[in-house]
């Protein structure tokens, strides 16, 4: 598994296709800050804050998630080529939900059990978003999307989990840098950094996917 590979890749695309995938990265900014502002509303302290920004957040953001998700996966195998996912997108939506919500009650029941839990679901479930859009004309796609992710992980899982925190550090490392700085801007900044950086690592974590799809069929027809 070339990770380095995966990273220019991936540059490569969004440089070629970011009319397509950055405005949904402006759209998914906009939506989390919608949310976070929502949240700071009604939250009484930071336990709510926690429990509502993890609903609220999920909320709000998930359809700029999902259609970023499905453009990564539209860009990275046709190309140029008339995108054909815009039917049947609100009941979609409402499995890629249902996956996240399920994803993210793993992770945080993990981390609650002395953590390492919590980053042994997050390596392997962490295409399970993906798998519930690709495999939305199969049956059980929900519950299947954790075990084919799972799957795909197996034998895999450290390179997963590196490109997972490799990603994570692209996005955070300029978040904490600017609130470190904490000037006037700093937020508007966060935001617009967060909107130019989603669609790269969307595709990052998409074009992994295809790869570790590619390798384990290669493996099988060996």
């Amino acid at each position: 598994m070339n990770i380095s590979w995966i990273l220019k890749q991936s540059f490569i695309l969004y440089k070629k296709y970011y009319r397509r995938l950055l405005p949904w990265g402006f759209f998914l900014a906009v939506a989390a800050a919608i949310g976070n502002a929502f949240v700071m509303k009604i939250a009484q302290n930071e336990t709510m804050m926690m429990f509502w920004g993890v609903i609220i957040g999920t909320i709000f953001t998930s359809w700029p998630q999902m259609i970023l998700y499905l453009w990564c996966l539209h860009v990275i195998r046709n190309g140029d080529t008339p995108e054909d996912f815009q039917q049947g997108l609100s009941a979609l939506w409402g499995a890629y939900l249902a996956t996240v919500f399920a994803f993210q009650i793993m992770i945080f029941s993990g981390l609650l059990l002395l953590v390492i839990p919590g980053f042994f679901f997050l390596g392997i479930f962490w295409f399970a978003p993906i798998l519930v859009l690709d495999l939305k004309h199969e049956e059980a796609w929900f519950s299947e999307s954790f075990k084919q992710s799972a799957k795909l992980v197996k034998g895999f899982f450290w390179p997963t989990l590196t490109m997972l925190f490799l990603t994570a550090i692209i996005i955070s490392v300029p978040v904490l840098v600017l609130k470190y700085i904490n000037f006037k801007y700093a937020d508007s900044l966060i935001s617009v950094w967060t909107a130019i950086a989603a669609p790269y690592i969307y595709l990052c974590q998409v074009q992994m996917y295809i790869s570790l799809n590619d390798l384990k069929k290669e493996q099988s027809a060996g």
